[in-house]
């Protein structure tokens, strides 16, 4: 939603954190993310070509499975570290494509994340953007019907 938010997301710190920085920090910060979000190539890919092979992120967020979900808690608490690993988990090998539609392979936690180490920065951040926009999406989606629920009880009320 703004500057200070996408940031944080790529830092995997809280907004709090950053407009606690000194703003000559900030400033800097900024301008490499604008730089990032400029950068063609950080745009979103659904499906990446490693070692010959295609990887599709993840087709159906609702197919989410808790084991997928608790290795990525893990994962975003020292996400730079982390982040070939978590790039295994979302970018799984396709098994099965039709034009834009494809079919991932089953999370089993043992991934190859040693062919993601190759992954520049542009395509992590531009998944990460996506998953990041996804999740704040769904939490206003999420926050709106509840008011709306709220709101038709009070009526009925």
């Amino acid at each position: 939603d703004n500057d200070a938010e996408r940031i944080a997301a790529l830092a995997d710190v809280p907004c709090s954190t950053v407009r606690e920085l000194p703003h000559k920090l900030y400033d800097r910060l900024h301008k490499q993310v604008t730089l990032i979000m400029q950068n063609e190539s950080s745009l979103f890919e659904r499906v990446i070509t490693l070692d010959g092979r295609e990887f599709g992120l993840i087709p159906d967020w609702g197919e989410f499975t808790l084991g997928e979900w608790i290795d990525t808690e893990e994962m975003v608490q020292d996400v730079w570290s982390n982040a070939h690993k978590l790039m295994a988990l979302l970018y799984r090998p396709v098994t099965n494509r039709v034009a834009d539609r494809y079919d991932i392979e089953k999370y089993t936690g043992k991934e190859n994340h040693k062919l993601f180490l190759d992954v520049t920065i542009d395509i992590f951040a531009g998944a990460m953007l996506f998953f990041w926009t996804s999740n704040k999406t769904r939490e206003l989606i999420l926050q709106r019907s509840s008011m709306e629920e709220l709101e038709e009880e009070k009526l009925e009320s």
